[in-house]
């Protein structure tokens, strides 16, 4: 159905919740150019007990937003599949939220899973 999954990871738990629902992922890719060997590190190891050899795996530096906007573009992504964590309503207005962010600037779908409480 999909045929490139853009997967953006941030090294939480949260952002891994959603992996699952990407299913046979394409890419993957870390926002965190300052700690590069780590992050490839993180998402090999995500990437090896899922079984999937056909990760795209990526690590850039950049507002979380207009990385995962523009490589979406670039990629010509299907589809983008990330975690929204748990922020309450009032901490949303304040401060943002990456993956609201996401959805109302890209041309793409997105899929948001839930993480939080709230």
């Amino acid at each position: 159905m999909y045929k490139t999954i853009l997967v953006p990871l941030n090294g939480s738990d949260d952002a891994e919740a959603a992996v699952p629902h990407a299913g046979s992922v394409q890419t993957a890719i870390a926002v965190d150019e300052a700690h590069k060997d780590l992050a490839v590190a993180y998402l090999e190891a995500l990437r090896q007990p899922k079984g999937q050899p056909d990760w795209v795996v990526e690590v850039t530096d950049g507002d979380p937003s207009d990385v995962i906007v523009r490589r979406a573009e670039e990629l010509d992504a299907s589809i983008i599949v990330m975690a929204s964590e748990g922020h309450s309503r009032i901490a949303r207005s304040l401060l943002g939220s990456v993956s609201s962010d996401v959805v109302n600037r890209s041309k793409r779908p997105v899929l948001v899973v839930h993480t939080g409480d709230d």
